[in-house]
């Protein structure tokens, strides 16, 4: 048994045998979530490891000539940016429908 929701009304809910059976159902996206694999949001692994690459040299830059620099990037900037670089990204994958 069901309530509306707003006047606490009872509503009649269909029985399940009642409902029209569904012969098959379309091909499926399943979300699968991957750091290896590129999607149209993100780096691939060469684009990542290249990201990470650019961070470190920057990071050696800012040692060799702002060493206080790098102390307030290495605590606030780095974490946030390999955070967002190596994130898993979802990559939908089709599968083949089940049968009902």
């Amino acid at each position: 048994m069901s309530w509306c929701t707003q006047c606490f009304a009872r509503l009649d809910v269909p029985a399940a045998e009642s409902l029209p059976e569904i012969p098959h159902r379309p091909l499926e996206s399943r979300r699968v979530y991957s750091r290896w694999h590129g999607s149209p949001t993100s780096f691939g692994p060469a684009g990542r490891v290249l990201a990470t690459l650019a961070l470190v040299l920057f990071e050696w830059w800012l040692w060799m000539f702002n060493i206080f620099g790098f102390a307030v990037t290495m605590i606030t900037i780095v974490p946030l940016v390999l955070r967002d670089v190596w994130k898993r990204t979802p990559v939908h994958h089709k599968i083949p429908a089940r049968e009902v």
